[in-house]
């Protein structure tokens, strides 16, 4: 398993050296972004075939189920990329009334 990580660390400094640069001097960190679907992933592949359950209706066990996660993470990766230019805090809802 430590070899595996190890791979994985390799490419993703790799991918990363070069998203540093694109993002650099921008509101996003793609790092910490990346670092949140990653986990998100585990977690989902784990929680299903441990419990055979779905994640918010979501069986990532069925290819509709894996096709809508990889549409969510496109979009959340497209959300980044367009959110490279924008001056700080103009990118954040304000969702405190939505909670009162």
């Amino acid at each position: 398993m430590n070899s595996l990580c190890r791979v994985k660390e390799n490419f993703g400094d790799k991918l990363f050296a070069e998203t540093d640069k694109f993002f650099l001097n921008s509101n996003v960190n793609f790092r910490s972004i990346s670092a949140l679907l990653v986990g998100g992933i585990y977690y989902l592949i784990l929680h299903s075939k441990k419990n055979d359950c779905k994640a918010c209706g979501i069986d990532v066990n069925t290819e509709e189920g894996k096709n809508e996660i990889r549409k969510a993470i496109r979009q959340i990766v497209h959300w980044s990329l367009n959110l490279r230019n924008e001056p700080v805090g103009t990118y954040m809802p304000d969702f405190t009334e939505s909670f009162k």
